[in-house]
């Protein structure tokens, strides 16, 4: 549908920032967020044991199941990400790509913990501030996509005040340039090529981010609006 395999905030710099810290050989993993198809293909490929892929939406799971048709061992579940089903702890990483930014965020990280055993790496995804006191188009953007963000400077000490032990944190902002300029294009120009089955959730998530890319983009928001990858280890 798209040159970029990756159409997600972070592209595939949170996957390659994590890969560097762990090894999915024989591990299972559990995938949060709507995109990450292509990042459950690579966990796979690496030989991982499980993979879960979960999303909050009907025409994300669809989308997903489409995506991943030639990849059944990948497991596709639709759960809300802070009432997760798994009743006991079973995944040695979680990666979380762009879902824990919203209101829900002590929620969803406390059942990221949760359904992790112990020592589990969990790889966050934070659409972020970048600037203490952001101005009101931005933080009205960020409302009208339902995303909360923390201030970038805050944000490890927000983990660790969660007994996470981290391991590491990259500035990944520079992708979203990317993210937002594909938004934009795929809005005015891609609706039309686009297969039944796609055309209904890609409809809706780029209509959804539209107001966010040009805020973004033409506004100024690239000053203010940042991502930023962590590391860490459930201690």
């Amino acid at each position: 549908m798209n040159g970029n395999k990756y159409f997600i905030p972070g592209s595939d710099k949170q996957l390659k920032h994590l890969l560097n810290y762990f090894e999915p050989r024989n591990k299972k993993i559990l995938v949060i967020g709507s995109g990450c198809e292509e990042c459950a293909k690579v966990f796979l490929q690496h030989g991982s044991a499980e993979v879960y892929l979960i999303v909050e939406d009907n025409d994300s799971l669809i989308s997903a199941r489409v995506e991943l048709t030639d990849f059944k061992q990948i497991q596709t579940r639709l759960m809300e990400y802070d009432n997760l089903d798994f009743i006991r702890p079973k995944f040695d990483l979680v990666f979380a790509q762009a879902s824990v930014s919203n209101k829900r965020r002590n929620k969803i990280i406390k059942e990221l913990k949760r359904v992790s055993v112990e020592r589990a790496i969990i790889s966050i995804g934070e659409l972020v501030n970048l600037s203490k006191e952001a101005p009101a188009f931005v933080n009205e953007a960020w409302e009208r996509s339902s995303i909360s963000p923390l201030f970038k400077d805050e944000i490890q000490n927000y983990y660790s005040e969660r007994k996470f032990e981290i391991l590491a944190v990259s500035d990944i902002s520079s992708t979203l340039k990317n993210f937002y300029t594909e938004s934009k294009n795929m809005l005015e120009t891609a609706l039309g090529q686009l297969e039944e089955v796609e055309k209904k959730y890609y409809k809706k998530l780029l209509k959804k981010i539209s107001h966010e890319s040009n805020v973004y983009l033409n506004l100024g928001g690239d000053k203010h609006m940042g991502f930023i990858s962590l590391v860490l280890r459930k201690v």
